[in-house]
């Protein structure tokens, strides 16, 4: 594992952590992430690439970035919604993160299948990426409330 470059302050009792990798870009699931939590008391991470300058006007619990220490943020992080890449999968169970599985690919789904089947994570179905669904799974999926890790 790399190590953290430098500490992430955790600003909430509970830090979601967002992000779907470099190489699809998915940005209606960014949005809907982020529709899901506005009005949580999360403190909400979101990594998105040279992308993330399309919002504007977030509340002050949801921070969108182009990139981050991903290692410094799993390790406060107490959920992790991830497209399931083996390093960004490797690296939020190193830390015992609960994931909110995401696949975007075949290889991803594979991951996300197995981490679903060791109970390190959730799947959020292809047919229910909205917001709605996102606000549902989260709250079950964080550290605390997620009992197989």
């Amino acid at each position: 594992m790399r190590p953290v470059k430098g500490p992430v302050k955790k600003t909430a009792e509970k830090t979601v952590y967002i992000s779907m990798g470099t190489v699809v870009s998915n940005l209606e699931m960014y949005r809907n992430c982020v529709e899901a939590l506005l009005e949580t008391d999360y403190q909400v991470i979101v990594s998105m690439g040279e992308t993330a300058n399309v919002f504007r006007d977030l509340p002050a619990n949801i921070k969108v970035y182009d990139s981050v220490d991903q290692m410094a943020v799993l390790s406060i992080a107490d959920a992790f919604v991830t497209h399931c890449g083996m390093n960004s999968a490797s690296e939020g169970l190193y830390y015992k993160v609960p994931l909110v599985l995401v696949p975007q690919t075949p290889e991803q789904m594979a991951v996300a299948k197995r981490t679903e089947e060791l109970g390190a994570g959730v799947m959020l179905p292809t047919s229910g990426r909205s917001a709605k669904e996102i606000r549902t799974l989260v709250p079950v999926t964080v550290k605390g409330n997620y009992q197989k890790l």
